[in-house]
């Protein structure tokens, strides 16, 4: 059977960019400078003549030169030729190649602090072909093709310029007239020129031979600017998949221009850039762009410019894993097409394909996925207003109607932080266990201790694996007297309120991978900012107990409804206390809560007993329950979740969604 070309092309990628890497290798160990412009031009070269002679086109201008030796140029020539039948192939190596700098680079950074050195090494990423072929067809609808011209400000390896050459065929152009309407801005002058090779042999192959002065053409028209400096032509359409860099990482210089004249999209390089873009084109944008700007609070005030532009057409979201050789969930990234000018409340066609684990499972979900229809301004309520088009009006309405989480619960935004966690947490077992501070519930010191220092360890609530209503209590954070002085007192350190130390509550796990899991506090902890901690105010309920308050509390926050939530206001990486504090919770009568409460201890009490038979466990003891009692009673509290479960979806109003399988059975260390 045939491969889908999104398959074929994944491959072919990830195959031209491990020889590469393979070919630098080789290289390095024979002393050669493959970090210099000679060097990188000779392969390029190269490889181009190589993609010629499959062309059946003129090989002129393509002669290797001295810089890449005889061993080197050996390598090449070993690599199939069906490699440079792809016009994309340049770009591929360009990106192999370009990993080594950017590896540097990121070693200075993490291990150092020091700044990128510029916005070339960060992200220098080929953009899979059907997602420039998708903002191309996006930006390019409507526009008028008697005079459209195309700009791609950060081109790298032309692999926008080439989707959009395609679709301006497509759209009746001949393959000479398309390519005078493209434009291209590259900082670095190596990407440059693998971005005129690649047009040239892609126009050279489609007419059958090359033209010297349309290539002169396209020689003067992709040229090497600061794409964030100086004044320009406008451009119809504005294709870019710009680099990413934070605000921290950023060369100083980079930093005051970007605030000086890109606020507020100074925050990253990326957002500056679509800022850019939105001034260039005077009709529509196409961006690959981290996700982050669509949701973080950081960008709020970029948020509102950008979607007050125009109509957001198109949204796929990619979430991680869209690029080849780059995985992670810090990656994640979403392309979009932004028609300008145009009613900003007209609805967006949202494809979310963030299920799909990389670049060939994505296209293929994108092809076969009928996208959503999403208004922006149905989310006015949502503070931030993110473009949280995962929700349905029947969650969305509580943003209007239900208070937020802080009205009955505190959520301190100031966590404890030591600075020197090798220095001042250990794991509990570790330490003396008559220093340890009593956490009813949790653990008692011995009735016999001996020591001079009792109390100095206390429980820490570091987050942790999933873990919802019980767990992860593996650590203690020295609370002595010298240790408190220093988080007092070093720069890069916080001392956690004296209000909130040994304070009952709740705490969750701030990094969950999008899946929010809360779990009781005992009195005697304290948190951090990986751990953080809730704590229920005295006026809620105040008929109830301390312990149904917090109780049906944690029931609401371990609930489906308010994981969608609080997705919604924030899907990437952490749950912020700012989103957690802006949970719309309705309101409930002491009755009902009472009744949750109930279901929500014997869930907690029955997870502690779970734990005694986890080894290592600070709960654990001998004899634990056999395996089918083990079972037996995970599969009872399941039947308490799904109660649960539909208790809070009736508090919301909407349907239960079905459970694969309950929280608890996502709680791996509970799993026989």
């Amino acid at each position: 059977m045939t491969r889908p070309p999104s398959t074929q092309e994944s491959a072919r990628a990830a195959e031209v960019i491990a020889r590469t890497e393979a070919l630098l290798s080789g290289a390095l160990a024979r002393g050669e400078s493959v970090d210099n412009a000679a060097w990188h031009r000779a392969l390029i070269v190269a490889a181009a003549g190589r993609r010629a002679r499959l062309l059946e086109v003129s090989e002129a201008g393509l002669e290797a030169g001295d810089a890449l030796s005889a061993a080197s140029r050996a390598d090449l020539l070993e690599w199939p030729a069906g490699l440079f039948g792809d016009a994309h192939v340049l770009g591929w190596i360009h990106q192999g190649w370009s990993a080594l700098g950017r590896l540097k680079s990121f070693e200075a950074h993490v291990q150092r602090g020091e700044r990128h050195g510029s916005a070339t090494v960060s992200t220098q990423l080929y953009t899979p072909r059907w997602v420039a072929d998708a903002l191309a067809r996006g930006a390019l609808k409507g526009a008028d093709l008697s005079c459209v011209r195309v700009l791609d400000p950060a081109v790298g390896g032309g692999q926008m310029l080439l989707s959009a050459l395609a679709a301006l065929i497509d759209k009746g152009l001949e393959p000479a007239e398309a390519a005078t309407r493209l434009w291209g801005w590259e900082l670095d002058p190596r990407a440059a020129e693998v971005a005129r090779w690649t047009l040239k042999l892609e126009v050279a192959g489609r007419l059958g031979g090359r033209d010297r002065l349309l290539e002169a053409r396209l020689d003067a028209q992709v040229v090497c600017r600061d794409a964030l400096r100086g004044d320009a032509p406008s451009y119809e359409v504005v294709l870019t998949n710009p680099p990413y860099m934070g605000w921290r990482s950023m060369p100083a210089e980079l930093r005051e221009h970007l605030k000086a004249h890109y606020t507020p999209f100074e925050r990253d390089l990326y957002a500056a850039f679509i800022k850019r873009c939105q001034d260039l084109a005077t009709h529509a944008v196409g961006l690959l762009v981290q996700q982050g700007i669509f949701y973080l609070k950081r960008f709020e005030a970029a948020r509102a410019e950008l979607m007050s532009a125009g109509a957001l057409t198109d949204f796929l979201h990619l979430g991680p894993g869209a690029f080849w050789g780059l995985s992670g969930e810090k990656a994640s990234v979403v392309a979009f097409v932004q028609r300008l000018n145009a009613d900003s409340d007209a609805p967006t066609r949202v494809w979310d394909l963030r299920q799909a684990h990389d670049p060939s499972a994505k296209a293929q979900l994108f092809a076969r996925t009928t996208p959503r229809a999403f208004v922006a301004r149905r989310a006015a309520s949502v503070p931030g207003r993110p473009f949280c088009y995962e929700l349905p009006e029947g969650l969305l309405r509580w943003f209007d109607e239900a208070s937020p989480l802080s009205t009955i619960a505190e959520v301190p935004g100031s966590q404890n932080k030591t600075g020197a966690n090798r220095s001042y947490v250990r794991p509990w077992a570790e330490v003396n266990a008559a220093e340890i501070a009593s956490a009813p519930g949790l653990f008692e010191p011995p009735s016999n201790a001996n020591t001079e220092q009792p109390g100095r360890w206390r429980f820490y609530s570091k987050g942790g694996r999933f873990a919802p209503w019980w767990g992860n209590w593996d650590w203690v954070v020295d609370w002595s007297d010298t240790a408190r002085d220093f988080y007092a007192t070093n720069r890069t350190s916080n001392l956690l309120s004296e209000r909130y130390v040994g304070r009952e509550g709740i705490c969750y796990t701030d990094f969950a991978g999008g899946r929010f899991n809360a779990r009781w506090m005992p009195p005697g902890c304290v948190f951090d900012m990986t751990g953080p901690a809730v704590f229920v105010r005295e006026q809620w309920l105040a008929g109830l107990s301390f312990e149904e308050r917090n109780a049906a509390l944690l029931g609401i926050l371990n609930s489906a409804p308010a994981r969608r939530l609080l997705k919604a206001l924030n899907p990437t990486l952490h749950f912020q206390a700012r989103d957690v504090r802006a949970l719309p919770i309705p309101q409930v009568d002491e009755a009902w809560a009472r009744h949750i409460a109930g279901l929500v201890l014997e869930i907690v009490d029955g997870v502690r007993v779970l734990h005694r038979g986890v080894q290592g466990d600070i709960l654990a003891s001998a004899p634990g329950l056999s395996r089918a009692q083990a079972r037996a009673l995970l599969a009872h509290l399941g039947e308490l979740e799904t109660a649960l479960e539909a208790e809070i979806a009736a508090l919301y109003q909407v349907a239960v969604r079905p459970l694969e399988r309950t929280s608890l059975m996502h709680h791996h260390a509970l799993v026989p």
